[in-house]
Parts: structure tokens; sequence; C-alpha cells
């Protein structure tokens, strides 16, 4: 008897997170860093006190999702020693990803030179390396999410300049996607839904037949 699995964006999301890492890993980084960087006092240091003492570790990303945060921990434990961890005073659902402080400067490097290359490779032609592509995409929809029954797709960008390499991406796949942008702020959009399964497809949710990808059981630790 064949098995029915329901493609729900919490499913997307489990699958994504386990999803191997290939080559490309470094580039969901940056856009996750693009994207979830925190801002304001998380993102601020210790002010110039000569008492005052430095927090050990330093956030890389602020998110609402544990699979994202899972995710990019694991696409970082090549750069630096990161941490999971669910900050104390956040009254909220925020996970947030951390390195330690002496190496917080050079992981930011890292990613911010990543980004440079993903504009310069996605931002003015859709030209680019389909696996790049997917990458990108399969970081976007764990972040953004799907909706009901798998569609729509969408990801609010963070900058114009996000949400035009994510229309790059996505047309490297050949696959259609809209923008709406108001006063700066853009979403980005997979609507139909024989687009929405070949991102699924793309990015690693949804095998070739059209089935749900299961999600593989989390690394042992």
């Amino acid at each position: 008897m064949t098995r029915t699995i329901t493609l729900t964006a919490a499913a997307v999301r489990r699958t994504l997170a386990y999803t191997p890492l290939d080559e490309h890993y470094p580039l969901e980084a940056a856009l996750a860093w693009h994207q979830l960087r925190p801002t304001g006092r998380s993102a601020a240091r210790t002010p110039g006190d000569p008492d005052a003492v430095e927090p050990p570790l330093r956030p890389v990303i602020d998110t609402n999702h544990t699979e994202v945060a899972t995710r990019l921990s694991r696409l970082l434990c090549g750069l630096a020693w990161v941490t999971v961890t669910r900050p104390d005073d956040s009254g909220s659902d925020t996970v947030r990803v951390e390195v330690r402080r002496a190496d917080y400067d050079w992981v930011v490097r890292a990613l911010r030179g990543i980004w440079q290359r993903i504009r310069r490779e996605f931002g003015t032609a859709a030209t680019g390396d389909p696996r790049a592509a997917a990458a990108l995409w399969r970081m976007a929809i764990l972040i953004g999410g799907v909706g009901p029954g798998g569609h729509p797709i969408q990801l609010g960008a963070r900058t114009p300049a996000a949400a035009l390499v994510l229309a790059n991406a996505a047309t490297t796949l050949d696959i259609h996607v809209a923008l709406e942008c108001v006063r700066g702020r853009c979403v980005v959009l997979v609507r139909r839904p024989g687009d929405v399964r070949r991102m699924l497809v793309a990015a690693g949710a949804m095998g070739q037949s059209g089935q749900p990808a299961l999600p593989p059981p989390p690394p042992r630790t």
C-alpha cells in the first residue's frame, strides 16, 4: 500500500534543514546572513567602557524558525565554532545563531564577500549556475516558507538587491516569479503550481516523482 505524505510548511522546513550540503552551501549561508542579520542592540558592540566585558558570543542571525538556525549552524561549522541559543530576554520565539566573539569579524567578512559574489552572478543577468540558483532558493524557502498545500512560496526580501538576485536565480531555473515592491520592501513569490513544484524539486524538498521528500533523521551529536 502506498503511503500518502502531506506536504506542509513544517515538513518542507524539516526536510530542507537536513538536506545534504553541496559545493554551493556558502551561498545559502550568505543569503541567510543578508536576510536575518541582527540590527540594533543585539548586533552592537559593547560601548567603550574600560570596565565593560565583551560577551563571549556574538549573533550572526536571529530567526523565528529552528530549522533555519539548524541549517545555518551546519553551513557555518567549517568557518567557526557555532552555537544555537534562545535569548532569555527576547520574550519571543527568537532563535539565535552565534559564534565566538574572536571569530565574528572573520565570519561576517566571509559572508559579506560571498554575498557580493552572489550579486555579481545573479544581480544583473539570469545566466547563473542552476545548482547555485537552487542553493539560494533552498535557503529562501527555509526562511520564507510555503503556503497551504505547498504553494505559494514567498519571501519578503530584506533589500531590492536580494529580491533581484532571487528573481534572476529563479529564471535560471526556468521558474516564473512575481515581484511586489512597495516603498523599498519587496516580496518574491512563486505562485503557479507547476513552478512551485519545480522549485521544491530543485531545492530538495520534493522528489522528481512529485512526492514530498521525507525528512532525513537529524545527525547524531
